[in-house]
């Protein structure tokens, strides 16, 4: 299995991953989802850098109250707040900055419940490197990414 191969089985597990967990409901900061729907509105999946089952995800909770949100549609949503201008959320700068920090603030809360989600999928991943390549040769190691797993494009 070459690099490229397992760089995508990496995103794909992610992405499976992701979404069987949910972002725990205390953490999420009234009002801030409140903005899905002009993020909707002014983005598309490929503006989000999200798949096309967290695009559709956002839709489904645009305007739902539920707590329920999986760490896949949260990455969607908290990415693309802080991808859309305040005046595409028609927030003044005052209103916009402190949507963004407390985007900030459930996005620490993300970064730590998928650290160790990261690393098990990356480890699982990785030891597909001691299987034999297509000539015999090991394949290249392959972990989970330093800065944090941020989603990626469509299918």
């Amino acid at each position: 299995m070459d690099f490229n191969a397992l760089k995508k089985e990496f995103e794909d597990r992610m992405e499976e991953e992701l979404a069987k967990v949910n972002f725990p409901a205390e953490f999420i900061i009234p009002g801030v989802l409140g903005f899905i729907g002009p993020v909707l509105m002014h983005n598309s999946a490929m503006d989000l850098d999200c798949t096309f089952e967290a695009y559709v995800k956002l839709i489904e909770k645009n305007g739902e109250t539920s707590p329920e949100w999986d760490l896949q549609a949260m990455t969607a949503a908290l990415n693309g707040i802080e991808k859309t201008s305040p005046k595409n959320l028609d927030l003044n700068l005052d209103q916009y900055l402190k949507v963004i920090r407390n985007t900030r603030t459930m996005a620490a809360k993300w970064n730590e419940l998928v650290k160790p989600i990261e690393k098990r999928v990356g480890d699982e991943v990785a030891a597909k490197r001691s299987q034999p390549g297509v000539n015999g040769q090991k394949v290249i190691q392959m972990g989970p990414r330093k800065t944090g797993y941020k989603g990626k494009r469509g299918k």
